[in-house]
């Protein structure tokens, strides 16, 4: 398990980017106040801690208890912990679910669920994102393999 201080989140986010682009695992966000957490899994770690950060900065996380934390008292009072897996994706929602459970984060920390899950896409943030790809892949040429 790697452990990242808060403040150190803010000044090498885009080095935890790089180091963990290509790993999948499970990572929480631990309260250094108390014993709440905010419990997490992805297959790719790197763009997920970059997004929570992100979404964190600019006040507009989906776990409404970890963004008023966040707001309240400073990332730099979280330690993200990191546990690198080879896990399915299936496989990581249930130690998710297990995680969640076992620290109570759901009752007693930042998750705002139970259980982990996949958020569901809408048609319009599908159309965004296509959007997105089309512009990014613009002027590229294919290889013919």
């Amino acid at each position: 398990m790697i452990n990242i201080d808060g403040w150190e989140i803010a000044k090498v986010r885009y080095k935890i980017i790089s180091d963990y682009r290509n790993f999948s695992g499970l990572y929480y966000f631990k309260s250094k106040n108390d014993e709440r957490v905010y419990v997490g899994s992805s297959k790719h770690l790197g763009e997920r801690i970059k997004q929570h950060y992100t979404l964190l900065k600019r006040g507009k996380h989906h776990s409404i208890k970890l963004q008023n934390f966040v707001q309240k008292y400073g990332i730099q009072e979280l330690t993200l912990y990191v546990e690198i897996t080879e896990l399915s994706r299936k496989d990581l929602f249930k130690e998710e679910t297990n995680l969640i459970s076992s620290f109570d984060s759901y009752k007693n920390g930042f998750n705002m669920s139970m259980e982990a899950h996949m958020a569901p896409v809408t048609e319009e943030q599908r159309a965004i994102i296509g959007e997105r790809m089309r512009k990014a892949n613009t002027g590229k040429i294919c290889s013919e393999e």
